[in-house]
């Protein structure tokens, strides 16, 4: 596979130097604006001996399969189901202790060899193609400028790429392929479809919470906040209980919210002990659960949220995760608690952190819902439940 070179005045100039010399086979690797200005480069390949190829279609892309499959959960106040345009065929490999049929898995070569890099080359071959459908020269720039505007937020690039594929098409059979505005909008409809929010808590009956996440994530002082908002402002009866025994200073600082709150808090060792408190404080409205940090390693530890998701009771759980995290961090904490079935995720820390792309990346990789977002360590100020408008705002500049 040899690399070549194309320049022209422009992504059409360029493109067509590169059909005319490679055919209409080549897959394009990069374009990009010359260092030195005046033109456009385009670096492209033409595949050589691929074994089995298979049909790839340069038209509309199919509209018929979900961009991301996610599972159907109860009570999710957004999310619509989205489409996806064209790819090659991809098998999925369900996650560690992720239940079979969510989201969470990753993709991978199909076995007939062929390449992740060939793959995502056929990707940006066919937008190349998609463009060009009606104006190639404002089509290549509308794309590098979303591009780039979802880049500066962390999202993954090859959810970036299917989302403005997707859009770009849609737009072009529309008639206002050139107009950024209205491709914009038609992206932002499309990232925030892909991802679901819930309110874990219920408006009616009993709601038993717990908060588990690794160590540092702000599971204490996040449930202080929904214990102050529910007690003092929803005036539920709230009930507070903690099992993470190992911080001595954990447990004092929650005992001194309780105390300001006003509601009772109990000391769990056990899931044994989690089960005759939930029976005594069978008339509150809402029981939450603090829980210790868990490590990579701390496999005690998880064996008793093991044990506390298996009492014969509905104990939701809640991940606790902190938005200034690294992707496979986070990916790799939802498969260690893909044991308890997550219920759904809480993103802290927002306001240190200038990129949020991992909370869309986190919500896809996983299939779970958003529920609440911290933004500083004010109690109960600094929360707020997940919503549409929110991620809207945290995502897009524009």
């Amino acid at each position: 596979m040899q690399i070549r070179r194309y320049r022209g005045v422009n992504v059409k100039e360029a493109l067509d130097a590169v059909r005319e010399e490679l055919g209409a086979d080549a897959l394009i690797l990069e374009t990009r604006k010359s260092a030195s200005g005046g033109f456009v480069e385009i670096s492209a390949v033409i595949e050589i001996d691929e074994p089995a190829p298979r049909e790839f279609s340069l038209g509309k892309p199919s509209l018929e399969k979900p961009l991301f499959e996610k599972p159907s959960f109860e009570n999710l106040t957004l999310g619509k189901s989205s489409q996806k345009g064209p790819g090659p065929t991809q098998k999925k490999v369900p996650s560690a202790g992720l239940q079979s049929g969510e989201y969470g898995s990753q993709y991978v070569p199909e076995e007939d060899g062929t390449s992740h890099v060939l793959r995502e080359l056929r990707g940006l071959k066919d937008f190349l193609s998609v463009i060009s459908v009606r104006d190639e020269t404002q089509g290549g720039k509308n794309f590098l400028r979303l591009e780039q505007e979802m880049d500066k937020s962390g999202i993954d690039k090859s959810f970036i790429h299917d989302v403005l594929i997707k859009a770009i098409t849609t737009a072009a059979e529309a008639g206002d392929g050139t107009d950024i505005d209205a491709l914009r909008s038609r992206v932002k409809s499309a990232v925030l479809g892909e991802i679901s929010t819930k309110n874990p808590i219920s408006e009616s009956g009993q709601t038993i919470m717990a908060l588990v996440g690794p160590t540092g994530v702000g599971k204490t002082t996040t449930l202080a906040k929904l214990a102050s908002i529910m007690a003092l402002k929803k005036k539920k009866k709230v009930a507070l209980l903690t099992m993470d025994t190992f911080r001595i200073a954990a447990v004092e600082q929650l005992k001194r919210y309780a105390d300001i709150i006003g509601v009772p808090i109990s000391v769990a060792e056990t899931p044994e002990d989690v089960q005759r408190l939930l029976h005594e404080y069978k008339d509150k409205d809402l029981i939450l659960i603090d829980t210790a940090g868990r490590g990579r390693g701390d496999t005690e530890q998880m064996q008793k949220l093991h044990a506390l998701a298996e009492l014969d009771v509905n104990v939701k759980f809640n991940l606790v995760l902190s938005v200034n995290t690294r992707d496979a961090y986070l990916y790799d904490t939802v498969r260690r608690f893909g044991g308890v079935n997550i219920d759904s995720l809480t993103f802290t820390k927002l306001d240190e952190s200038t990129e949020f792309g991992p909370i869309l990346n986190t919500a896809l990789y996983s299939g779970k819902p958003l529920a609440f977002f911290t933004d500083g360590q004010r109690v109960p100020e600094d929360i707020e439940a997940a919503s549409s408008k929110r991620l809207e705002s945290i995502f897009f500049l524009n």
